[in-house]
């Protein structure tokens, strides 16, 4: 950048021009800078036609087309046709080597992305995990899944000390410091900060319900939840407590659990300090105090705070006595009744 003296020295300067072809008079201020201007002209490209000069040979050789109207090559985009002498990587030029696939019947310009595609539909999978045997359908694909056994994280998040083993994963990270949701839902407007996330929801309104139980009827609408069902039919409790050896079905249930060892109570009611270990309990007793009884019997309207309320409330009126007495013929509709039952035998005993 030229400093205020600098520029002074230069204006009192006599000033050079210089005529060609390329564009008209150049205007230079010093016979320096006329030296140089006249051996970057000797590296410009000039149009054998008009003598119109350019830096690039591609320029030139593009001029030239103009001047002699000559027929460019034609290339195709997307179903359309465009003239171009410079074809882009993402447009297909229609005079060069394509590769077809023999299935699908899809044309490549790369023969490796030939291969790939081939490999798609042959389910060919020639690339294995040296750790665990898994094979993968490219090389790419084998390195990120290395990472779940070497640990290594070359992906770090600049606002947290989190590492990540692919790219995509810190870019929904990172939208857990910006609070950035750029996935909504168009039927209740609802904001999700992943597609998956909103493809999952969107299931809650259109009722599908994908993951098919093969041992019952039921159905559910993500992965995880027939997984879960899944252990109902196995017995399989794979979440064990370290304090006391119990078994869950669930990692959510070993969690609560947990609790009772150490005495913690998270959920606090804001009405009066009360604390509670589920969330569930806490959401029962705020209706105490707001007075608030959605389950409402259908017989006789009378209303509960919580659905176990209302299920044994329904027995009044079906009759149903599901405690059965294991030393007598009684029945009973709560198990606290059939509890305090109980000590009637107890007592005949002592």
């Amino acid at each position: 950048m030229q400093t205020g003296d600098m520029k002074a020295e230069a204006a009192g300067k006599e000033s050079f021009y210089f005529p060609n072809k390329c564009c008209g008079h150049k205007r230079l201020i010093s016979p320096c800078h006329l030296v140089c201007y006249l051996e970057n002209l000797k590296k410009l490209h000039p149009c054998e036609v008009c003598g119109k000069a350019f830096r690039h040979g591609g320029h030139s050789n593009k001029n030239k087309i103009i001047c002699t109207s000559e027929t460019p090559k034609t290339y195709k985009l997307h179903g359309k046709m465009f003239s171009n002498i410079f074809p882009c990587s993402k447009v297909e030029n229609t005079q060069e080597k394509l590769y077809y696939c023999e299935v699908c019947g899809k044309a490549f310009r790369c023969g490796g992305h030939s291969i790939k595609n081939k490999i798609i539909h042959t389910r060919e999978k020639p690339y294995p995990c040296t750790f665990c045997g898994k094979s993968f359908i490219d090389h790419s694909t084998r390195a990120r899944h290395t990472r779940t056994h070497t640990g290594v994280k070359p992906y770090p998040c600049d606002l947290c000390d989190k590492s990540f083993t692919q790219p995509n994963h810190l870019a929904h990270h990172l939208r857990t410091h910006t609070g950035e949701k750029p996935f909504s839902c168009l039927t209740c407007g609802k904001d999700f900060s992943q597609q998956s996330n909103l493809t999952v929801h969107m299931r809650t309104h259109t009722g599908e319900k994908p993951y098919y139980c093969e041992l019952c009827d039921k159905s559910f609408i993500q992965p995880s939840g027939l997984a879960r069902h899944l252990r109902t039919h196995t017995g399989e409790k794979p979440f064990s407590c370290l304090t006391c050896g119990k078994d869950f079905t669930q990692q959510s249930n070993l969690t609560v659990h947990l609790r009772s060892h150490t005495g913690e109570k998270p959920y606090s009611c804001n009405f009066c300090g009360n604390a509670f270990r589920y969330g569930g309990q806490l959401t029962i007793h705020v209706r105490t105090h707001t007075g608030e009884k959605p389950f409402s019997c259908l017989t006789c309207l009378r209303a509960f705070t919580k659905q176990s309320a209302l299920t044994e409330h329904m027995r009044t009126h079906s009759g149903e006595k599901p405690y059965p007495c294991k030393l007598c013929d009684k029945s009973f509709r709560k198990s606290s009744a059939l509890t305090y039952h109980m000590r009637t035998h107890t007592s005949e005993r002592s």
